[in-house]
This record gives structure tokens, sequence and C-alpha cells, in this order.
């Protein structure tokens, strides 16, 4: 999604750098998810999928170490974004 250019090039980061995220695939419920994350104050700085992703996972992994956890942070952000995801993605 988005015009080839330097704005819109991988990999794409999440709010306060906390992951960054490169991905092959299309995201088809990008734009409801984009629409929701700004809601909640997320800035976004391109036009792609991508950083739908990054966004999502780093609000995640603020979340869970908000919380207090500690193990594995990472992959539980990861794990609690992907059921969201409509699509298709490597």
């Amino acid at each position: 999604h988005g015009p080839a250019n330097d704005r819109n090039a991988h990999p794409h980061a999440s709010a306060g750098g906390l992951c960054a995220v490169t991905h092959n695939g299309v995201i088809e419920n990008y734009a409801s998810l984009r629409r929701q994350l700004q809601a909640e104050g997320i800035a976004f700085h391109s036009d792609t999928d991508t950083e739908v992703i990054a966004q999502l996972i780093g609000q995640r992994l603020a979340l869970l170490r908000g919380a207090g956890a500690h193990q594995n942070l990472f992959i539980e952000a990861v794990a609690r974004v992907l059921p969201m995801l409509k699509g298709t993605y490597g």
C-alpha cells in the first residue's frame, strides 16, 4: 500500500521504537486497524499496511511491559496481534 518512495520503505517502526517490521504480503483490514490506532493517538509515518503491524505489536509490547510481564514479551505481543490481521503475509 502506498507509493514506492522513501516514506514507505521498510522496515517500519512502532511508536517509541519498541519494534520494527518488514513484511511481504497484504493486510486486507489494515485501513480499519489504522483508523482504530489513530483514534487511540498513534501517529503514522507511512501509507503502508506494514506500519500497522509494527504499531500494533509496539502497542501490545508497551501494554505487556506496563502490566509487569517480563518473559517472552515480543512473542506474546506478536501472538496477540496475529489474529487481528486478515490477509496473507510472511
